[in-house]
């Protein structure tokens, strides 16, 4: 497959030109014209590179990619990760919020038919829905964490961090993957009683205390491998091209 008929492919399954985001989405850097083998993971850095090439892989695709849509220098980390890239004739594809957007194959799409949510509404870049098979916050992280362990053999649970009674059942949940706790206010203004994140800020648990609201930060790796993986097993079974996940935890 030609690297500008799967950005098409990429550009069309998740709307990019409909995305105001901090970086481009789509090709970043251009290396080989044939796809022959693709590496997808989280996020863009020498260790993916350094995988890419031991695989001989021609082209990377990503969640985080570059960010910024322009370049006035290349100096630092960048410049060698770029440098790397050129050398190898390995192409750079980064899908950022497009993915934490998308109704089937994004994040929050995943985790929320996960846990069951049911009368999913979009919120934000994830969703909000009612906790129809009443789980406990316990139970979701656990019934998440049991589902990233059995795809990628890394469990998060010990640097999960709860706001609230873990054994409390809340009626409406919002997920929102990676770092996304500035939304928080606008959940609790919707009536949710549990806030699932990637991460948490500073000001998050006393927001949390005074509004009687649940939280859950998974991690910010963590909740946002599951659309790599579904990415990965969509292009291979639609257009049968050659993928491989690199499973490169990271407990943040």
């Amino acid at each position: 497959m030609n690297i500008y008929s799967l950005e098409k492919i990429l550009s069309e399954l998740y709307n990019f030109a409909t995305f105001e985001d901090y970086c481009k989405n789509g090709l970043q850097v251009e290396g080989s014209l044939e796809v022959e083998k693709v590496l997808l993971a989280v996020s863009f850095n020498q260790k993916v590179i350094e995988k890419a090439k031991e695989i001989k892989a021609d082209t990377i695709i990503v969640h985080h990619g570059i960010f910024g849509k322009n370049y006035f220098s290349l100096i630092g980390v960048q410049k060698k990760r770029i440098a790397s890239l050129l050398l190898n004739n390995i192409n750079l594809i980064g899908i950022h919020l497009p993915m934490d957007a998308h109704p089937t194959l994004g994040h929050n799409a995943i985790l929320s038919k996960l846990i069951g949510l049911d009368d999913i509404e979009k919120f934000e870049f994830g969703f909000i829905g009612k906790n129809k098979n009443k789980y406990s916050v316990s139970m979701m992280a656990e019934i998440i964490d049991k589902y990233i362990f059995n795809k990628t053999r890394f469990s998060n649970s010990a640097n999960f961090k709860m706001i609230g009674d873990n054994n409390r059942v809340p009626k409406l949940v919002t997920i929102i993957s990676g770092s996304s706790d500035n939304c928080l206010e606008g959940a609790i203004k919707s009536g949710s009683q549990l806030f699932i994140s990637g991460m948490i800020s500073e000001q998050t648990p006393a927001i949390c205390e005074e509004s009687s609201t649940g939280f859950l930060a998974l991690g910010h790796y963590f909740t946002e491998i599951a659309g790599i993986l579904a990415l990965s097993e969509y292009l291979n079974g639609k257009y049968n091209l050659n993928c491989e996940v690199a499973i490169l935890p990271n407990t943040i």
